[in-house]
């Protein structure tokens, strides 16, 4: 019988790190309307490097059409280096496969820049709304085509408008989810009385800082509160990662991913919190704890 030996990867670990850094820049370029030039651009960033591009140009059989976007990028007062045109070609032939994988997703950017052109505006899930008033106050063709002078002067403004336009109603749908969630883990922790505390927040993380002893009540219940089923889940539910840094050992060179990944398992929510209580049914004046669900909205 032959045995093999499992590596444990996180978020961090060699090869998966890098693929994981790739793999968010395509999808947030993706879900926020990106252009090929400017996921050309993020991808080399990234540290996705032109052997990988080429490879992967290889695999899909498009090295005739990188070619000849190599001999057209050539042409005119600024021809583009051989090496940032096949990132170019990588980028195109990824929306171009992601698009096709998803369609819904560039049908939903079509329709928040089509609402913003007609309304001026763009509405988020909840109800606020980001004014994008410039956009109704430019002259356009029949085929949307910005005309004269605002063609000139503009089309800075209003590609950066779209991309407002697309990405408002992700990112309020995120802080509205990611705010509910903080809301309902602080009041436990007050009801709770206990120690840990929130310090800070950015999008959908959190930082905490934890007193060792709650640990496993204090993942348990973000967990449990960031997996709550609210309004609008179309059957995509969360999951919280969690990574622990202990600053009682010195400076650590990342603090925000620092620590060991276990990776942590956050127990179910009814079992941590029997657990405490029953850790401190014997401590004078100790009250049960309760757990009783979050809000649907």
């Amino acid at each position: 019988m032959e045995t093999y030996e499992f590596k444990k990867f996180t978020k961090t670990s060699g090869t998966f790190g890098a693929w994981r850094q790739v793999s968010k820049t395509i999808n947030f370029a993706v879900l926020f309307g990106a252009t090929a030039p400017t996921l050309a651009n993020q991808l080399e960033n990234a540290g996705y490097t032109e052997k990988e591009a080429l490879e992967y140009i290889r695999i899909l059989g498009k090295e005739a059409e990188l070619e000849a976007l190599v001999k057209s990028k050539r042409m005119g007062p600024k021809p583009m280096p051989r090496n940032k045109v096949v990132f170019l070609e990588a980028a195109n032939l990824m929306l171009e496969a992601y698009y096709k994988a998803y369609p819904g997703v560039k049908l939903r950017s079509e329709r928040e820049i089509k609402n913003a052109w007609e309304k001026g505006y763009s509405r988020c899930w909840g109800g606020p709304v980001r004014h994008l008033a410039e956009l109704r106050y430019l002259k356009r063709n029949s085929k949307g085509e910005i005309l004269g002078a605002d063609r000139k002067l503009f089309s800075s403004m209003v590609s950066n408008r779209q991309n407002q336009a697309g990405n408002s109603p992700i990112q309020c749908m995120e802080a509205y989810v990611a705010m509910s969630t903080i809301e309902e883990t602080c009041k436990y922790v007050d009801e709770w009385g206990l120690k840990s505390y929130l310090w800070n927040m950015v999008h959908d993380s959190e930082d905490w800082v934890v007193y060792k002893p709650e640990a496993y009540l204090i993942t348990s219940l973000i967990d449990a509160c960031s997996t709550w089923h609210r309004q609008p889940e179309f059957n995509v539910f969360m999951k919280m990662d969690f990574s622990f840094a202990d600053l009682s050992h010195g400076r650590q060179n990342n603090l925000y991913h620092a620590g060991p990944e276990n990776p942590w398992k956050a127990m179910p929510i009814e079992d941590a919190v029997s657990r405490w209580n029953e850790e401190h049914k014997n401590v004078l004046g100790f009250v049960p704890i309760k757990w009783h669900g979050c809000r649907n909205n």
